[in-house]
């Protein structure tokens, strides 16, 4: 996330817009509904066909 914010990209964290319990779909139609992308090491999330970055380590979000 701070990778991101130090380079003047508008990010939020999930967890700062959507319920603790939104599901994948809720997610992706927030992102969706907000112009976004999804930065993820889900797998779950990747498998479901969505526009998404994914990211296999943390190491980027550090």
């Amino acid at each position: 996330m701070h990778y991101l914010e130090k380079r003047s990209h508008d990010a939020e964290m999930v967890v700062d817009v959507v319920e603790p319990q939104a599901t994948d779909d809720e997610v992706q139609q927030y992102a969706e509904e907000t112009n976004r992308l999804v930065l993820t090491s889900d797998q779950d999330f990747l498998a479901r066909g969505y526009p998404t970055l994914f990211q296999e380590n943390h190491s980027i979000l550090n």
